[in-house]
Parts: structure tokens; sequence; C-alpha cells
């Protein structure tokens, strides 16, 4: 095939490169085109590559059309960009043996932007507004993660009024439009733990208490002559809400 001369000023000959399919006017079309750039120091790479090439062994094909080139990304940054100009999606395969393929591609300005999908159809697909999908061949929808809604927890703690009729309230320090739920339990003097509105015991000896939250405020009421046990007893309130 002759010698090719590397700018980076050092003579490769054929021993120093790997065999490949491209015939010498192959590789000589692609010197010459990049020859004409304006980078006055192209990388090897960029001189040979020139729309295929095929290295021996059948182990790395790459092919594309037109050819990969640097170019500026981003105000300055440089990558390899893999485009066609036949409206088809640029697709990067890895295989072993030619088999059990994995595609990452493009998949054009719609839904999915990029997806990287096996041989079976199984994918997972970064999507256009950010999101990440999961689904499986023949699924009509997939699984969006997507980050969820931030979800937090503030435990108050405090006594119950004291006395049976009589309430408490607690400022919980939260925005109640992004209270998701509430859980109080009361300690009772023997040693149960109840929640609101408990039906156990009879008359005065029901463990019986309300709560509210209005406004800035978290309200524990002991309901009148049904809340004996629960006078002036430890409360612990579980506050979910979006951040």
């Amino acid at each position: 095939m002759g010698e090719l001369i590397d700018l980076n000023r050092k003579t490769i000959t054929d021993a120093d490169l790997p065999p490949t399919t491209a015939t010498d006017a192959e590789v000589a079309q692609a010197i010459a085109a990049h020859e004409a750039k304006s980078n006055p120091h192209p990388s090897l790479w960029q001189r040979i590559v020139a729309g295929f090439l095929s290295l021996a062994g059948g182990q790395r094909i790459l092919k594309n059309n037109p050819p990969i080139t640097y170019t500026s990304f981003f105000g300055g940054s440089n990558h390899l960009e893999l485009t066609t100009d036949n409206g088809s999606n640029p697709i990067l395969a890895f295989h072993k043996g030619g088999l059990s393929a994995v595609s990452l591609y493009h998949a054009g300005y719609g839904n999915d932007l990029l997806r990287l999908q096996s041989a079976d159809g199984l994918n997972v697909s970064l999507v256009h507004d950010g999101n990440i999908g999961t689904k499986t061949a023949g699924s009509a929808n997939g699984l969006m993660l997507d980050g969820g809604v931030v979800i937090k927890t503030r435990l108050i703690e405090g006594i119950t009024p004291a006395g049976q009729g009589l309430g408490v309230d607690i400022a919980h320090g939260l925005d109640p439009a992004k209270i998701v739920s509430v859980q109080v339990i009361v300690r009772a003097t023997s040693g149960a733990i109840v929640q609101a509105n408990n039906q156990n015991g009879l008359g005065a000896t029901r463990h019986r208490f309300d709560w509210a939250v209005i406004g800035p405020n978290l309200f524990i009421t002991n309901v009148a002559d049904q809340s004996a046990s629960l006078v002036s007893r430890p409360f612990s309130a579980l506050i979910t809400y979006r951040q």
C-alpha cells in the first residue's frame, strides 16, 4: 500500500497499521480530504476514516455516511460526531462474535432522544423531556422514572390536654398545601398506643381523641367524657409532606 505520512512528523508503514479492507485509493482519498481541512495537525484517525473503516478479524466494524468528523460543540469543545445524510437515525452497535447486538442510537426528536436497545427488544431510553423510560418488547407503555416528587416527613411530639374535652395546639412549621398525610398516636395511662377516634373501652374509659391541621397549627383534642386515660399523655405526630 506504500507509506502514509502522519502529521505527527513520523513515518508509518503497513506494518504499523492493522489490516484494513479499505483500498489504497480509498485511503488516499481520505487523506486528501482531511489535508484540505483548516486543522494543521489532524489525528491519524481523522485522516484515515472516510465513511468506512473495517479492521481484520471481524472484531470492530464502524460505518457511517458521511464520514465521522471532529466539530465544534457548545462553543469550543470537540466531540466525535456520527451523522447520516439519508434520513436514518445514527446507530452505534456492539457485537460479540456477530451475535447479541446491543445498539445505542439517536431516535429522533420525538418522544425518545437516545435509546439503548438489545437484540431481544429490551431497551432503556432517554426521553425528550428529560425522563428515563424502561420497557420491554411489545409493551405499549413503559415505566417512566422522572425523579418523582420529593417527599419528606416531620415528627412533632408533645403532651395532650390536661382534661377531657380540652385541646392543645402546636405549630407544625409547614405549608399546609404541601401536607400529604398526618398520623397521630397517644400513649394512654395503661401503656396502650391509640390512634384518633379509638372506640376501645366504655364511657369515660374510652381512649378517644381527635386531631386536625388548621393553618399553621396541629390541634389535638381529648373527646369530652371519653378520654380519661389520655389526659396529659405524650403524643407523637408524623407529618408527611411534599418539598
